[in-house]
C-alpha cells in the first residue's frame, strides 16, 4: 500500500467531507467533484463509503418477506416442540387415554 503524504488527508477521509456537506450527493458526483481536486478514486469505494455511513437503505430481494412464512405452524413442518408435548401429555392424563383424547378432538373438528 502506497503511503499518503504527511499532512494530506486519505482519500476516504476526503470522501466522508464531502458527504458531510453534501449529504444527498451521488457518487458520481463526488467523483467528479474529486477529481477537480486532482484526487482519482473509484466509484466503488464511494458508495462503500456512502453506506457505511448510512446514507443508503439496504434493499432486500423483491418480494422477499421477512420473518416466518404464512402456515408455517409447527403442525405444518412436521414438528412439535416440547411444550406441546408436554401439555398433550397433561391431556391425555386429565382425560384418561390417547383414545378418549383422540375422540374429543374428531368431536371437536366436527363442531367448527
Amino acid at each position: 500500500m502506497a503511503k499518503r503524504k504527511s499532512g494530506q488527508p486519505s482519500k476516504s477521509d476526503l470522501i466522508r467531507n464531502y458527504f458531510g456537506e453534501h449529504p444527498g450527493a451521488a457518487p458520481k458526483e463526488v467523483s467528479d467533484s474529486l477529481k477537480g481536486q486532482g484526487v482519482t478514486v473509484s466509484l466503488q469505494l464511494i458508495s462503500n463509503i456512502k453506506r457505511t455511513l448510512g446514507q443508503t437503505k439496504r434493499r432486500g430481494k423483491p418480494g422477499r418477506k421477512r420473518g416466518r412464512p404464512v402456515g408455517s405452524t409447527a403442525a405444518s413442518r412436521g414438528t412439535i416442540s416440547v411444550d406441546v408435548l408436554i401439555e398433550a401429555q397433561k391431556l391425555v392424563k386429565r382425560i384418561g387415554s390417547v383414545e378418549e383424547v383422540r375422540r374429543a378432538l374428531d368431536a371437536l373438528a366436527r363442531l367448527q
